[in-house]
């Protein structure tokens, strides 16, 4: 806590004395806890890395050429750590010291999408709706914002686990239609960053086909499959396939 109103201060040697300290304490007691319990010692290890990234935030500020790959680092240590919303979270916390969750995006989507996986509905919903910079629910007769089409996606998905199945599969028909698909015609030439961002684009479209069709299946398995609605969900998954036909996902 210390080192962290040290670091919001720009004193970093009193940060990293205030580091050093606190690694001191956490060395006796994760030498007592490795003995004893896995999730203790894991505990503790969280904290360990906890310090290290709050060196590295140090490093952040003052090498700007360090920053790129240190943003790589955090994202790879996260994948290695327990699905655990709240170790996440304090994790995440450290990370926005200097870093913006616009700025890590790909990072607090993931634990939108842990916290929406654990049941955790109303931190999904505020992680998301920080991520979009406004509350669809506040304006529900407007389309979802799509400046960041990933979280526009992952927030109907949210509706759907909140139960609001109906008005998630209109939004994301909608978002599919008017959204994604003008932005994967065929433009010409495109340079090197409008063509990621095309793929990037295609990719986002097979995922959502793939969804509709799996929440067409859903909805309609409770009401009965029937003979007009098959051709609507194999179209779905058809044209998923489509626009991702290397992935083992669709």
């Amino acid at each position: 806590f210390r080192a962290v109103l040290q670091i919001h201060k720009n004193q970093f040697v009193r940060a990293q004395s205030c580091i050093d300290n606190a690694r001191d304490m956490l060395d006796t007691e994760l030498t007592a806890m490795v003995g004893e319990s896995y999730n203790r010692a894991y505990n503790a290890m969280v904290n360990v890395q906890m310090l290290s990234e709050l060196e590295e935030v140090i490093q952040y500020k003052l090498v700007s050429e360090r920053r790129k790959a240190i943003k790589s680092a955090w994202w790879n240590r996260l994948q290695g750590c327990q699905a655990n919303v709240e170790e996440w979270h304090r994790i995440l916390q450290v990370h926005s010291l200097v870093l913006t969750p616009q700025e890590d995006m790909k990072t607090w989507l993931k634990y939108a999408s842990l916290c929406r996986k654990s049941g955790q509905l109303g931190l999904s919903q505020q992680t998301l709706v920080t991520l979009l910079e406004a509350d669809p629910y506040l304006n529900q007769d407007k389309p979802i914002p799509s400046t960041y089409p990933m979280v526009t996606f992952a927030f109907m998905k949210h509706m759907w686990k909140s139960g609001q199945r109906q008005e998630a599969f209109k939004h994301l028909q909608y978002f599919v239609r008017t959204t994604l698909l003008p932005q994967v015609l065929p433009l010409g030439d495109l340079d090197d960053e409008s063509e990621k961002k095309r793929n990037e684009t295609i990719s986002l479209l097979a995922k959502c086909h793939m969804k509709l069709g799996e929440w067409m299946t859903i909805t309609e398995g409770v009401k009965g499959v029937n003979s007009n609605t098959i051709p609507h969900i194999l179209q779905y998954h058809a044209t998923a396939t489509k626009y991702a036909d290397k992935s083992y996902k669709v």
